[in-house]
């Protein structure tokens, strides 16, 4: 994500094709990244040479000899079952070379299933995978943490002499913030919202079921444009954003009404699915033409490969189920080649079914770190979806008080028995330096703090707080004091 892996990757080819022009170099993309790929072979080669061949993941050509096979964004071909998956396991080839930057996306089953296309032939050592996965539930023992490490070693021991991992150094990056936004469901789509809930409540049993109420529970939550917070605060995000921006939505009806709202305030912007024919030449304008302030894209098609450095402010309208694809979407923009710092917001409705999915990508023993997490919707998860605390102002928040870093705002919520003003903000910040995207300044807070400020930037005493906030906060210092 953002390591250089498509250069490197053409460099090889490029080893090899100048050393022998009779050897033949396949690379199999998605079809969205098969333009940049173009782009990257006549930046080495000056032009792409015959020997080497650009190929779709879904492409019907006939498989010939290769002396190199790569297969960009390997992790999309994961199923063994799957066509896909066979073709490229039976394509004659003397090399054969993988690039992700998930290569645990899902679970160790996909993962076996990647090595054993990159190794084929060969013995991969057995691995139990419900000790893995007991493993890194949260408060497992001491005992099956050593036993899941022992089933693994095995695996690391095989993997290492054909895997070459990379992860992201900060120090080369410019400082990326993340902003957490919870908003309050409108009283239309929560009373929908527990409508859909009791209606489902019968088949809870039943994983088809399930499967049906959670999409019937995101129709819900955007079944409104106009009053949907979401809407509402993108407004404001543009509004507050310099430069470039891109947002962010797995959800085509989103990314739709998105279109309709940039329309109407007259905002210039590309947009990016998988769908569209001419989406590279909306890729080139967001990236050439200055008027072009926002690009939509397509979680989707976009996730993976993207490279959108021209924007440094990034959106995601919801929590993906797979938490890798959220952390592939945000590397478009944060990546090798950005000079400017990154601002990474995230909307979240709060006390509903995007709040477990969004704590399903929480790894309980650390913060915010990134679980290896099964993305396959299994039973014990799908109980999630019947989690319904409208009363909560922030369900995430209450879990993860006692964390340190925690860094979220809350929106037209209820804060110390006060309901905010619109235009104000509730910042939860725990740790220490932090920066506001919107604002100038720095602010060194203790544990548990709470800062109102404006979209100024203006702080603490220069905001207009509610008399009553104002005056429980104080106590709640003097109290925290005290303690």
């Amino acid at each position: 994500m953002g390591m250089g892996k498509t250069f490197q990757a053409t460099v090889l080819a490029c080893i090899f094709v100048l050393a022998d022009p009779s050897f033949i170099v396949h690379i199999v993309c998605p079809a969205a990244l098969m333009d940049q790929w173009q782009a990257e072979l006549q930046h080495v080669f000056g032009a792409v040479p015959p020997a080497v061949k650009i190929l779709s993941m879904d492409s019907k050509e006939k498989p010939c000899a290769s002396g190199l096979l790569i297969l960009d964004e390997i992790h999309l071909i994961k199923n063994k079952r799957s066509k896909r998956y066979n073709r490229f396991l039976d394509w004659p080839c003397s090399l054969r070379l993988g690039l992700t930057g998930t290569p645990i996306q899902n679970d160790l089953v996909e993962f076996l299933a990647i090595v054993a296309l990159l190794r084929p032939g060969q013995e991969i050592p057995a691995v139990n995978l419900t000790v893995v996965r007991d493993a890194r539930e949260p408060g497992a023992t001491l005992e099956k943490i050593g036993e899941a490490e022992k089933q693994l070693s095995s695996l690391q021991a095989f993997t290492c002499d054909f895997m070459l991992q990379r992860e992201m150094d900060s120090h080369a990056l410019p400082r990326k913030t993340t902003h957490l936004v919870f908003l309050p469901l409108p009283e239309r789509v929560r009373v929908q919202y527990q409508k859909t809930l009791d209606e489902a409540s019968s088949a809870t049993a039943r994983k088809s079921a399930s499967i049906e109420t959670l999409e019937n529970l995101n129709k819900v939550l955007y079944s409104m444009t106009n009053g949907n917070p979401k809407f509402d605060y993108v407004k404001t995000w543009l509004r507050a954003c310099e430069g470039k921006c891109v947002i962010c939505s797995s959800r085509l009806d989103v990314l739709e009404a998105l279109t309709k709202l940039l329309v109407e305030l007259d905002v210039d912007f590309a947009y990016f699915t998988g769908t569209q024919k001419d989406r590279e030449e909306h890729l080139k304008a967001f990236a050439n033409l200055p008027s072009v302030k926002v690009l939509l894209l397509s979680k989707g098609c976009g996730a993976a490969g993207l490279n959108l450095t021209s924007a440094s402010h990034m959106l995601l309208m919801e929590p993906a189920w797979n938490p890798s694809q959220d952390a592939q979407a945000q590397a478009r923009v944060w990546r090798l080649g950005q000079k400017r710092p990154c601002f990474i917001t995230r909307l979240i409705f709060a006390g509903c079914l995007e709040e477990k999915i969004l704590q399903r990508q929480t790894y309980k023993r650390g913060l915010w770190k990134q679980e290896l997490e099964t993305a396959d919707v299994e039973q014990r998860q799908l109980r999630d979806i019947w989690f319904f605390k409208p009363e909560t102002s922030c369900a995430t928040w209450e879990s993860l008080s006692n964390k340190e870093g925690v860094y979220a705002e809350m929106h037209g919520m209820t804060w110390q028995g006060v309901q905010l003003a619109s235009y104000f903000h509730v910042l939860v910040i725990d740790g220490s330096t932090m920066t506001c995207s919107n604002a100038n300044c720095h602010l060194r807070a203790s544990k548990k703090n709470i800062y109102l400020y404006r979209g100024s930037g203006k702080f603490a005493s220069n905001c207009p707080i509610p008399a009553a906030a104002a005056a429980k906060a104080a106590a709640a210092k003097a109290a925290a004091a005290r303690a």
